[in-house]
């Protein structure tokens, strides 16, 4: 894998899901401890129910694509949206 930090994410990543499976929780799990000023107890904890392909069914998305969708999703999403037809708390 390729050097820096993405490369320590991956390598870190690989290593939880051979120890300790759930591959979305893997993943957030791993970017988390590189990226610690991004760490969210939330996320890591819904990413649990995303693993093998949502619920432990197997079908449906990669869970290990869902976790890295939901880790930049926290980064990237503003809290408040322009003409969101609710409202954002921080939780």
């Amino acid at each position: 894998m390729s050097d820096g930090k993405a490369g320590e994410a991956y390598e870190r990543g690989l290593e939880f899901e051979k120890n300790y499976h759930g591959c979305a929780q893997c993943v957030v799990g791993a970017f988390y401890e590189i990226f610690s000023e991004m760490k969210n107890d939330h996320v890591f904890r819904s990413a649990s129910g995303m693993a093998a392909g949502t619920g432990l069914t197997t079908r449906g998305q990669c869970g290990a694509l869902t976790g890295a969708v939901m880790v930049l999703g926290h980064k990237i999403t503003p809290l408040k949206i322009p003409h969101a037809p609710f409202k954002f708390t921080k939780g």
